[in-house]
């Protein structure tokens, strides 16, 4: 078995809750877990009751939630976090696209992996958001159909470039407009994203899988 080094600020056993309601599936992720030194499955939970209860009691570091219903995530999740305020949550869904992954976001998880991923990527997802980090790891496929939301075709060319680090004279150049254009275009993509500054527009993008 290959061995990744755990990120920094990973605590030395992270204690997993795992939520799904396919406990042939559990099982099996359950048996993958424990083969790690570094992490300790402290219970599984089958529903959002077991979820609450098992959370409460045991503390997870992470709780590694399949999506139980997608109108309750974010009920669910608020719930979970105020039985266990320092846990976080990696989601695990075979659901993908740009609704599911923001919900989830919204609700309050903290990482989000699809299950055509390895189990080794599992693996790391768990102890990159065990050390504060937010993986978000859907496979290439469903990045491409994940778009932010309310932006047109031109906003999207730019928040592209801005993810590849053009300023306005270089978005205009690429994209053969002026700069008053293409920092009009910015701004609008700014203001539609709800953020302040092109920084936080390019850390959405790459938290969210749009690029």
């Amino acid at each position: 078995m290959q061995v990744t080094a755990a990120p920094v600020g990973t605590p030395a056993v992270i204690r997993v809750l795992v939520v799904d309601d396919h406990r042939m599936f559990t099982d099996t992720i359950v048996q993958r877990l424990s083969a790690e030194p570094d992490l300790d499955v402290v219970g599984t939970a089958a529903d959002w009751d077991a979820a609450l209860r098992v959370a409460g009691l045991a503390r997870p570091d992470v709780v590694l939630l399949d999506i139980i219903g997608d109108a309750a995530v974010g009920d669910g999740v608020a719930r979970l976090l105020q039985a266990a305020p320092a846990t976080r949550i990696l989601v695990l869904t075979g659901r993908v696209g740009e609704p599911v992954l923001r919900s989830c976001i919204d609700a309050g998880c903290h990482g989000f992996i699809t299950k055509d991923r390895s189990s080794d990527e599992l693996v790391d997802a768990l102890r990159s958001v065990a050390a504060g980090e937010r993986p978000i790891q859907p496979s290439p496929q469903h990045v491409a159909s994940a778009e932010p939301p309310g932006l047109s075709r031109r906003e999207r060319e730019v928040l592209v470039l801005l993810t590849e680090g053009h300023a306005a004279e270089g978005i205009s150049k690429q994209l053969g407009i002026s700069r008053n254009t293409a920092r009009a275009h910015i701004q609008h993509v700014l203001d539609k994203l709800a953020v302040r500054s092109q920084l936080e527009a390019v850390a959405l993008a790459r938290r969210n899988g749009w690029v």
